[in-house]
């Protein structure tokens, strides 16, 4: 039986608690090397004893220990649904509540108590973050770190506060954890309580001295429960602060959150009443004077001034477009045009508008989430592209619904200026991609403690700027002359030169993915289908210098991603061999061009003229690839020629 086969036998019956079947594979006359392979391979993230302790089954622990196992190696295990990289036992253990099993590891086996995870999560987090006091308090008492954060400075009082585990933290705090300690972002405990509309937890922070500091965003946690709506932490943390504009502040927003999250306009105006009735001292008074007089009405929220007085609220109690223009435009006051709950609610409140019919609104207001994000995100940012994607999709939805319905008076609800900007805008996004470099993007694309393929989300990228210009094609069929919208506007001309060029410096294979034929769903997911893909797309993407023999990792040219669809397209294939494509490049698994093009020749009334293409350099470095040792070949041709028969 192959190593590999066994190993994954005894990690099978380690998950299960199966110890006889591991006795059976361990017992026998295995070598020292064996053993150690099978138990503690850094090479392999399936460990016994991980999985063991994770699963709580202590036999077979104290049976994997006593047979070497290393009480410190580490492997991935999974909670919640989440992968936890670089997992130790006693983590394991701790996280899922087994208070055996972290025994025998501690004291038996002398395990590390303050050995972290991949992301610097000791095993006291994990067990603070389901509560797990009795392993809390044996863990304390056997040395572990109280104060250790793990690599966002996020501690386990934190976590023990967020999860509202009030046992774990009086515990904590009896012990003398830091109440005020903040993470890199400026987030503290109280926070996280205040966030999580944990009442009790937030009482014994502030009586253990916890202070409303501000994070990175200058946010304290008064203003912080206020946004989430926690309407009874907003209330006690009231009394804990004398900054009269703050509490102002903190109930308007409290409002905000009711009318866009509660979705209850009544409560929403009942706290704005209230904040406008904070007694204010002159300076209070003088700097609210000088917001009014700074501020530059913004059309985004139909110009309107933030209501500072009782009889300016009433004036708007009936006018339910007005409050939630107000709402909008006193979030981003308070929060700051970086946060992204003022991203969140636009996007949020422009699909509102979007459903009802009035996409206008919807496109204003994204719009101006766009133009934030892409001011204070770094690029590639989940929700920026999260944005472009929005609006390509509701693009092609109304498209798609002018079409169905037949109706030449049915408004298309966008203008075609408007797809313009936002593939401007994305193929900013694509630029600011570029200078950024090879600077780290995984936590900038994606949540916090969760990796992402950021080669993937590049070609989302991509894909989406191709179905823009899809779009774009369809409204310039003939029978898009009927659109109100597409008359009135300008001649379309989107900057495709600009597109392709940041593609390009991205290493992006355009082409590849404009002929790629993708699964139903995921075509339904983009709104984008290849059988869409017309020759006059594909000779404009090659007008502008789409190099037709370029190379993906697998070494498909464009033309070998196109003849392997399940759809043959014999005047895109044409088009791509008049313009230049190997007919003898063959990619990784050996396949040539024009093998695949015979076979389609064979089942197909419509016949290529392969002799039109045949050329003597391509037939000569087919020839040298199959007779000729390949490292060989490559040393008898001049410079200029190795990339060329690398393609052959």
């Amino acid at each position: 039986m192959e190593v590999a086969i066994e190993e994954a036998i005894i990690y099978n019956a380690a998950q299960h608690g199966n110890l006889k079947r591991i006795e059976v594979f361990l017992q026998c006359n295995r070598s020292t090397d064996w053993i150690e392979s099978c138990l503690n391979s850094s090479e392999n993230d399936k460990i016994p004893l991980v999985v063991a302790a994770r699963h709580g089954f202590v036999d077979v622990v104290r049976y994997l220990l006593s047979k070497g196992a290393n009480p410190s190696v580490t492997g991935v295990v999974s909670f919640d649904g989440e992968h936890i990289y670089g997992t130790p036992p006693l983590w394991a253990a701790a996280a899922a509540g087994h208070f055996e099993v972290v025994k025998v590891l501690v004291e038996e086996a002398n395990a590390c108590v303050n050995q972290p995870t991949s992301t610097h999560s000791t095993a006291l987090r994990g067990a603070c973050y389901d509560g797990h006091l009795e392993i809390v308090r044996y863990l304390a008492d056997h040395g572990a770190d109280l104060n250790v954060p793990n690599r966002h400075g996020h501690t386990s009082l934190m976590i023990a506060a967020f999860r509202n585990k009030i046992e774990v933290v009086k515990f904590l705090i009896s012990r003398g954890v830091d109440v005020s300690v903040q993470t890199s972002k400026g987030n503290s405990a109280l926070h996280d309580a205040a966030e999580g509309g944990n009442v009790e937890i937030v009482k014994v922070l502030l009586e253990a001295g916890a202070e409303l500091l501000p994070d990175e965003n200058g946010l304290c946690p008064l203003i912080s429960s206020a946004m989430c709506g926690n309407s009874e932490v907003v209330e006690i943390l009231l009394g804990h602060t004398t900054d009269k504009l703050k509490k102002r502040d903190a109930l308007k927003l409290l409002g905000c959150t009711m009318v866009d999250k509660k979705m209850d306009v009544n409560n929403g105006l009942h706290y704005w009443k209230r904040a406008v009735e904070v007694p204010l001292s002159s300076e209070d008074l003088r700097v609210i004077h000088e917001q009014e007089v700074l501020y530059e009405p913004n059309p985004v929220y139909d110009s309107y001034r933030e209501v500072n007085f009782l009889h300016e609220i009433v004036d708007i109690e009936n006018n339910l477009d007005s409050i939630r223009m107000q709402s909008l435009l006193i979030r981003e006051r308070i929060l700051g045009g970086s946060h992204p709950d003022v991203h969140y609610y636009l996007r949020f409140r422009g699909a509102v508008y979007c459903d009802l019919g009035r996409k206008d609104r919807c496109y204003v207001l994204w719009k101006h989430a766009l133009d934030l994000q892409q001011q204070y995100f770094s690029p590639l940012h989940i929700a920026t592209v999260s944005t472009l994607q929005s609006f390509q999709e509701t693009f092609a939805q109304s498209l798609n619904d002018h079409v169905i319905h037949m109706d030449v008076d049915r408004p298309l609800r966008f203008n075609v200026s408007l797809v313009e900007y936002v593939f401007n805008q994305l193929c900013h996004e694509l630029e600011r991609l570029v200078e950024w470099g090879d600077k780290p993007l995984v936590e900038d694309c994606c949540n916090e403690d969760h990796t992402t393929d950021v080669d993937g989300e590049k070609r989302k990228l991509v894909l989406i700027g191709l179905q823009l210009m899809l779009l774009v094609d369809r409204l310039s069929l003939p029978t898009a002359n009927m659109i109100e919208e597409v008359q009135d506007e300008k001649e379309l001309d989107l900057d495709v030169n600009r597109f392709v060029l940041a593609s390009k410096r991205l290493k992006i294979p355009i082409l590849h993915l404009a002929l790629e034929e993708s699964d139903r769903q995921e075509s339904q997911r983009y709104l984008f289908s290849f059988r869409n893909v017309g020759k006059t797309f594909v000779e404009r993407l090659l007008r502008e210098n789409v190099d037709v023999n370029e190379m993906d990792e697998r070494k498909n040219s464009p033309i070998h991603v196109l003849l392997d669809n399940e759809q043959t397209r014999m005047s895109l294939i044409k088009v791509l061999l008049d313009h230049g494509s190997y007919l003898f490049a063959r990619n990784k698994e050996g396949k040539r061009v024009i093998d695949s093009i015979r076979r389609i020749n064979s089942s197909h009334n419509e016949r290529i003229p392969l002799a039109k293409y045949v050329t003597l350099k391509g037939l000569a470095a087919s020839v040298v690839r199959s007779k000729v040792d390949h490292e060989a070949a490559l040393n008898l041709v001049p410079i200029d020629l190795r990339t060329f028969l690398e393609m052959h």
